[in-house]
């Protein structure tokens, strides 16, 4: 992962039910948003793109087609380590991987965690 990647985060507002995200990435901006959302989901930037050029953010759901098989993809952040976890078509598969091991060149953001829950559940 390129430590110099661009900071910035987005906040579940469950009180409001939306997604606030950081404008400029500026410390007095940063202050700011962390002051207004800092009791809500703070989700950070893993710095890396989907293949349509959306910042991806931990808790977004991403999508893969792999022959006929469709794939998502939950991006998390573990030991302060982020990995991605494969959950399927019937949920959590349990497999965890680096996400510096892969790229998101051919996935796209179809949701996340808190605003398209239904993604993850069982069918």
């Amino acid at each position: 992962m390129d430590m110099k990647r661009e900071i910035k985060f987005r906040a579940w507002d469950s009180k409001q039910n939306y997604m606030a995200y950081q404008g400029t990435p500026d410390l007095e901006t940063l202050q700011s948003f962390m002051y207004h959302f800092g009791d809500s989901e703070l989700m950070q930037y893993i710095g890396v793109k989907d293949k349509d050029g959306k910042d991806i953010y931990e808790g977004d759901i991403l999508q893969y087609k792999e022959d006929t098989h469709l794939f998502n993809w939950l991006v998390e952040s573990k030991d302060g380590q982020y990995v991605i976890v494969n959950i399927g078509v019937r949920g959590y598969l349990g497999d965890r991987f680096p996400i510096t091991k892969y790229t998101f060149g051919d996935r796209h953001i179809i949701g996340n965690i808190y605003e398209t829950p239904k993604l993850l559940e069982n069918e």
